[in-house]
């Protein structure tokens, strides 16, 4: 097993304004513990809410806390051969890694998924993509090589020195046509370290799906392994809460693979580009090593937010007039932001906990709202992403710009918010300066 004793070298750095505050928490990975939220990238505008699943000999096993969206593991017309559900070769397992955008994934045998596969991939951007994840925050994902199980016509692949195929079944039923049937029966979750073997090789991925390995570990920690789904993934239809099915990547046989439902397995025909549609819950291995910033406290509604230091700027979500150039000075002090200041119709956006926490106020974040909240002695403040009402002490009060979400950081006005907290502010275009005074 690989521990957690490998220190980042990283040095803490306070930032002093009259009195000591902290602007970005530079720490040591031994910080983290099992069941920590994270929240790193975004999908379709919204943030990805992570959590530290398990370790194993490849590291910190992170895992998606909820179905992201909806997809079928294969595809049923490709050109030259029949679809399999090898995961190698998979639809969701070239998505997964892809950093291409719409229409320039590289799919297997120069096909892209078809018409008839009516889940988007065929206009969609790679998962990894510019538009979801940040260069700083890919360098956060180790690329790992990993043991997968083979189809069961597809044994010849084994690199383990096993020739039989893994066997889902504890009991695999029996009849058919008229006769009476027996149901199957699969292994129950607490029974995988004791039957979870079969021909397998090694792949090399970034982003993939469970096995039933890694979600024996997760349920393990954590209790359970149920994930229910984001608003995004099926955005018609309203969040009830309940868990939902979602993929692993073990292949059961020629054209079988194996999901998650609730508290059971299920398999579905791998093939099935409408009807087998799944929950797509990716996981990934954090790279401790890289990282240069944490904030947050690791809790759901607080989650750590973690930065590489990759000197690569570009930024996934809409684009805005971003600028390296901007600072922003508090009482003479410049202040550090793991994100860069934009500019939005003239008005400076700046990461809500940095320039909060700056003023020693009290920071909140409501992720199901997506509402920054701040508290300062008898002062309270709170704002929403995309909502220009900023509320003070009760009362209401419109901006010129509303906070954004940029790269999975939320931004917020920094004239407005300092003004709200009792601060001067002025603006040095020359310098492209934003000076803050406190009295």
């Amino acid at each position: 097993m690989l521990s957690l004793k490998r220190v980042l070298a990283i040095t803490l750095t306070f930032c002093i304004i009259s009195s000591a505050f902290c602007m970005n928490i530079f720490a040591d990975s031994e910080q983290f513990s099992i069941g920590d939220y994270f929240i790193i990238g975004q999908y379709k505008g919204a943030p990805i809410l992570w959590r530290y699943a398990a370790d194993d000999d490849n590291g910190m096993l992170i895992v998606s806390d909820k179905v992201i969206t909806y997809k079928s593991f294969d595809d049923n017309s490709k050109s030259g051969y029949k679809s399999s559900n090898l995961w190698e070769t998979s639809y969701i397992r070239i998505w997964l890694n892809s950093t291409m955008p719409a229409g320039e994934i590289e799919w297997p045998v120069g096909e892209t998924p078809t018409p008839n596969n009516l889940d988007g991939r065929r206009n969609e951007a790679g998962f990894l993509s510019s538009g979801n994840f940040t260069q700083a925050e890919l360098d956060l994902m180790k690329t790992v090589n990993q043991w997968t199980m083979t189809p069961s016509g597809k044994v010849e692949l084994s690199e383990n020195g096993l020739s039989d195929g893994y066997i889902c079944f504890k009991d695999p039923g029996r009849g058919g046509g008229h006769s009476p049937t027996t149901p199957m029966i699969f292994w129950d979750i607490s029974e995988f370290p004791n039957v979870f073997f079969g021909a397998a090789y090694q792949l090399e991925d970034t982003v993939f799906l469970l096995d039933e390995l890694q979600l024996y570990r997760m349920w393990e920690n954590l209790g359970n392994v149920n994930a229910v789904r984001t608003d995004e993934s099926k955005p018609n239809e309203q969040n009830d809460g309940e868990p939902q099915v979602f993929l692993l990547r073990t292949p059961i046989f020629e054209s079988m693979v194996a999901a998650w439902d609730k508290d059971k397995y299920e398999t579905f025909p791998a093939y099935a580009a409408i009807s087998a549609e799944r929950g797509i819950r990716p996981a990934f291995y954090l790279d401790t090593e890289a990282i240069e910033t944490i904030t947050g406290s690791g809790t759901e509604n607080d989650p750590y937010i973690l930065n590489a230091s990759s000197n690569n700027t570009e930024q996934g979500g809409e684009e805005s007039d971003a600028s390296d150039n901007i600072t922003v000075i508090l009482n003479s002090q410049t202040l550090a932001f793991d994100q860069p200041p934009i500019m939005e119709n003239d008005r400076v956006l700046v990461p809500f906990r940095a320039i909060f926490e700056a003023f020693g106020a009290e920071v909140g974040w409501n992720g199901e709202t997506q509402t920054v909240t701040a508290k300062k002695g008898d002062l309270e403040m709170s704002l929403q992403i995309d909502n220009n009402q900023i509320t003070v002490n009760g009362k209401t009060v419109t901006l010129d710009v509303p906070p954004r979400l940029v790269s999975s950081r939320t931004l917020v006005p920094v004239r407005a918010v300092s003004e709200g907290l009792g601060a001067k502010v002025g603006w040095d275009d020359a310098k492209q300066q934003v000076i803050i005074t406190t009295e």
